[in-house]
């Protein structure tokens, strides 16, 4: 059977979008968006203040500082290998989250070291793997793997949730910790590889994107204005899920009401990802019918 350059591209690559979905899905990206519901009941049993509690910002700043060595080791080991150990240290983290002594510091110790690994099972080692395989078709890829965030997030959070209520704060640490080593790392295991020709194939089977070097990027107004457009997003989006659940709880939410609002608003970021990326990719019917043909394959 002859397949379009299009079909070719999923039938290669999905397994590696899968994997990557999951892998990412269940790292720091969930537990930034899941980590408000714990904010009540740790001040609840610990008597700290709100503030004591607020430990997010040191993950999503040291995130943020982190990011580009792990560009430079995913460069250098592969996307692949970064991953693994990236999620293995996550798990490691969440863990620590767990059985941390009641005491603020090693709390913000912990997060420290989330902050600092979290980059390694982030967007950047993974999106790394999967634009290997996609060329036509990868804004739509990047956007499928990227949602891997909010499919966990619908099974994830109401778990995490019932684990909290029913049996204390460090048991959905654990759960973070159980979603990562059971779905997300096997996943990244047995299904994430980059191409094989990604740096060698010629450019009629597999053409290589156009780039710019970083000195040149760091001289460029555009990426500035990129640059500050993404950072001012991330900000509002990261201060505002930070604070989700007490914010909720404070205008007396139940917490299966909170919970169900946290599951929304996973849903649209969902929905917003996949809209962007089919937009990124530019609505090629092609694309929209590979995906459709390949389902029914």
């Amino acid at each position: 059977m002859t397949y379009s350059p299009v079909q070719e591209e999923w039938r290669r690559g999905w397994p590696v979008i899968l994997a990557g979905l999951l892998g990412y899905g269940s790292a720091s990206g969930f537990f930034i968006i899941a980590s408000s519901l714990f904010i009540a009941p740790m001040q609840a049993e610990l008597g700290w203040s709100a503030k004591q509690l607020t430990f997010l910002p040191i993950v999503v700043f040291l995130l943020a500082v982190f990011n580009p060595v792990a560009g430079i080791l995913t460069d250098r080991w592969g996307a692949r290998r970064i991953v693994i150990v990236g999620l293995c240290l996550y798990s490691i983290g969440v863990v620590g989250m767990a059985i941390t002594p009641a005491k603020p510091y090693y709390l913000y110790a912990i997060a420290a070291f989330i902050g600092i690994t979290a980059p390694l099972s982030s967007v950047s080692p993974v999106v790394k793997g999967v634009a290997g395989w996609f060329r036509l078709s990868s804004g739509t890829a990047f956007g499928l793997t990227l949602s891997g965030v909010s499919f966990i997030s619908l099974i994830g959070m109401p778990l995490i949730n019932y684990a909290i209520h029913s049996f204390g704060w460090r048991s959905g640490y654990m759960v973070f910790a159980g979603l990562s080593l059971v779905i997300g790392l096997p996943a990244v295991v047995l299904g994430f590889r980059e191409h094989p020709q990604a740096c060698s194939a010629p450019a009629s089977s597999h053409p290589v994107l156009g780039g710019t070097h970083w000195r040149e990027a760091l001289r460029s107004t555009r990426f500035w204005s990129l640059f500050l457009a993404l950072f001012l997003t991330s900000a509002a989006l990261g201060g505002f899920l930070g604070h989700l659940q007490p914010i909720l709880a404070l205008k007396d939410f139940a917490v299966a009401q909170a919970t169900i609002l946290g599951v929304v608003y996973a849903v649209s970021v969902l929905l917003g990802r996949l809209v962007g990326g089919f937009s990124l990719t530019g609505f090629p019917m092609e694309s929209l019918l590979a995906h459709f043909w390949f389902c029914r394959q």
